[in-house]
């Protein structure tokens, strides 16, 4: 199975993946950068053999690594899990500390928060309501393996845009999106 994004994210660019990814590719023994790596839609088309991916997302990071490194362990936590509003605000309230219960955590309040939106309060509480979703798909673990694969070669970090593209040398590839200003 090829590598697509697991989590549903905010600006996510799934739909422009296709027609961007093969513009994208670095060259041999060059690598790949993204700052802003949100649901990995660019990352996962372009499947860099060797990336430096971000965010200043610390809770996505930790995600994204406890798939790559403990992804078996994290499709076990999410099986267990039901979907009612009790189990999501047991979630929503705790405080994991392993990856692996992180990226578990998360991805159970992606697929069943409303719309799928990750927002987080001043406190860095997460706020967003129950999404009271009848059948939403919580453990796509074939997903899970592809991506876990797909980021064996990949560096996570949790920093800032300017953090994250320091080590980028010349016929490296940074991808990232700006908005215009003003709009």
């Amino acid at each position: 199975m090829t590598a697509r994004p697991f989590l549903k994210w905010t600006g996510g660019k799934q739909w422009l993946a296709p027609t961007l990814s093969p513009y994208l590719r670095p060259p041999p023994g060059r690598s790949y950068f993204e700052p802003f790596l949100g649901g990995g839609a660019m990352f996962f088309a372009v499947d860099p053999r060797r990336a430096v991916v971000s965010d200043a997302n610390a809770e996505l990071i930790a995600a994204y690594c406890g798939v790559r490194d403990s992804v078996e362990r994290v499709i076990d936590g999410l099986e267990s899990l039901k979907n009612n509003e009790r189990t999501y605000n047991r979630l929503k309230r705790a405080v994991p500390e392993s990856r692996v219960d992180r990226a578990v955590r998360l991805i159970y309040l992606n697929k069943t928060a409303f719309n799928g939106i990750y927002r987080v309060n001043g406190s860095g509480g997460f706020n967003v309501p129950f999404g009271n979703y009848a059948n939403p798909t919580i453990c796509q673990a074939e997903r899970l393996r592809a991506a876990s694969q797909a980021l064996r070669g990949a560096s996570l970090r949790t920093c800032d845009f300017g953090t994250a593209i320091r080590a980028a040398r010349a016929r490296d590839v940074v991808y990232f999106v700006c908005r215009p200003s003003g709009g």
